[in-house]
């Protein structure tokens, strides 16, 4: 069995919950191999490229087999030579928007003669920083056959910050060709990689639009309510939260991982949002997505609630309670204002023979700001009528219907 590297502390989950204090703002962790521990031991965010059949890549991040494992760059060992130049790498390229901090790293080089070049190297902005290893011509044995070895089992920092990418190479350097035959300890040049966790700093914050429709959508509501929005960010997005004030309302924590060069997904999301605990009125909430390096971007939007029922009123019957003739009844009343609340949508009312138990159907009328029931005819007799009244958020309450009135008809 192999032996993984298992560093204290290392593991830092991708998703951040605002308020838990992230290790490092604007920073994240790309973590590869041995550090991958949490993703599966994983080498994803490496590209791997050889440029001939002469070289070899590999990945080989598992715990078990033969050998030292790891990411693997090297030549590939028959009887023959490699051309100049042939090269086997593996590359780590910044996300666009972000810089190279801190690499945490260990592995190990050999090289058994002096034509090959095995390096760690960081690039960046007018600058090419060799980390590890000798290029082709370099620090060559005194004696022909002597392999040089160099193993760092105990990650440590390396000296990074600024750069966009990281290359492990393993380059042919004399233009007669490298000698690719097989030796005591193996390849004759080989790198690789047991353990990288690479800290990028990402400065730029998340895109969200929020969708005007549910609880956003300009109209009067009550009850759970959904809230769309699509966020993008050239890191991925973390976590899609709203909030009333310092109150959270729901949060949507992405899938993330930190084996990934961008390690959490980008697009829409869908929160839910129970309005009667936020209060009635129009209420300014607060749309705010994380990325993967704890950059916050915040949207306040306005959202009209109300959960409340309108109030119970006194209808009258125009021209009287009294015994009429002639057919057709109108009942009026007057609304109470009402400030920042949804407005008044219609009215339900019932009719029942006067003495009898049982309420008849419900019938509705629907019009905005209603404040009278015209047109009501009744079969002859006394009659009684109740009313409550709808508000355009789709509330209404039996519990406020109003005192009986009489509508007594007597052809």
């Amino acid at each position: 069995m192999r032996q993984l590297l298992k560093v204290t502390g290392s593991i830092i989950v991708c998703w951040v919950v605002l308020g838990a204090g992230p290790a490092t703002a604007g920073e994240y962790p790309v973590r590869v191999c041995g550090a991958a521990l949490q993703e599966g031991l994983r080498s994803d965010a490496l590209t791997l490229r050889r440029s001939s059949l002469n070289m070899m890549v590999q990945r080989d991040c598992q715990p078990y087999g033969r050998g030292d494992g790891g990411v693997i760059t090297r030549n590939r060992m028959y009887r023959g030579k490699a051309r100049y130049r042939s090269i086997a790498y593996a590359l780590f390229d910044a996300p666009p928007g972000t810089v190279i901090k801190r690499l945490v790293w260990s592995g190990r080089y050999q090289r058994v003669d002096c034509d090959w070049s095995v390096q760690l190297v960081a690039l960046g902005p007018g600058f090419r920083r060799v980390l590890k290893g000798v290029r082709a011509g370099e620090r060559c044995p005194r004696a022909v056959g002597t392999a040089e070895v160099a193993r760092y089992r105990a990650p440590e920092p390396l000296p990074v910050d600024g750069a966009t990418r990281i290359v492990q190479q393993v380059v042919c350097g004399d233009p007669r060709g490298c000698s690719t035959s097989r030796t005591k300890i193996g390849a004759r040049a080989d790198f690789r990689t047991f353990y990288a966790q690479i800290h990028l700093a990402d400065v730029q914050g998340p895109q969200v639009s929020v969708a005007p429709s549910g609880l956003f959508g300009g109209a009067w509501v009550r009850g759970l309510q959904p809230v769309q929005l699509t966020s993008t960010d050239n890191v991925g997005i973390a976590l899609d939260r709203i909030l009333a004030g310092s109150i959270q309302l729901d949060a949507n924590t992405r899938s993330c991982n930190n084996s990934q060069r961008i390690p959490c997904p980008n697009g829409a999301a869908q929160l839910r949002v129970d309005t009667a605990s936020v209060g009635d009125g129009t209420r300014v909430l607060t749309v705010e997505v994380a990325d993967a390096a704890s950059n916050v971007t915040r949207v306040e939007v306005p959202a009209k609630i109300d959960n409340t029922p309108p109030g119970r009123v006194r209808p009258a019957v125009e021209g009287g309670e009294g015994w009429r003739r002639q057919p057709g009844f109108a009942v009026g009343w007057t609304d109470a204002p009402e400030v920042d609340r949804a407005p008044i949508a219609g009215a339900v009312y019932q009719l029942r023979r006067a003495g009898t138990q049982p309420w008849g159907a419900r019938q509705t009328r629907a019009e905005g700001g209603l404040t009278r029931l015209a047109g009501l005819d009744v079969p002859p007799g006394d009659w009684e009528l109740i009313m409550w009244r709808t508000d355009a958020a789709g509330n209404e309450s039996e519990k406020l219907a109003s005192d009986p009135v009489h509508l007594r008809y007597d052809p």
